[in-house]
């Protein structure tokens, strides 16, 4: 009957805005998920910076105490802390960038 028939359409209509909101509330866990993730790996970034940075300043007086052969082997640690560094920095920048393809992706589906 026509009386059926908008009861059920009344429901799927229920139904549908239960999934939208559903889909809506799985997001922004997602988004806070990520936006954990990301601040986690700034956080790790910055301190590996301030490391390396504490590190090269310790290798630098070291090096105006040296003798040359001494100052070479500072040298060589300084830029070996400063290829870590930078290899972890773009470590970190290929895991967020994973996080932002892994968002867009969640948000595509929605």
């Amino acid at each position: 009957t026509r009386q059926q028939a908008a009861a059920r359409e009344v429901e799927l209509l229920q139904r549908v805005e239960r999934a939208d909101q559903a889909a809506r509330d799985a997001e922004e866990r997602l988004r806070q998920h990520f936006a954990k993730r990301m601040a986690t790996y700034e956080a790790a970034v910055k301190e590996e910076r301030e490391s390396a940075e504490q590190r090269i300043q310790q290798l630098e007086g070291l090096l105006a105490q040296s003798s040359d052969r001494a100052s070479l082997r500072v040298n060589d640690a300084r830029q070996a802390g400063e290829r870590r560094l930078k290899e972890a920095e773009e470590k970190w920048a290929a895991d967020l960038e994973q996080v932002r393809a892994d968002l867009r992706r969640t948000q595509a589906l929605r």
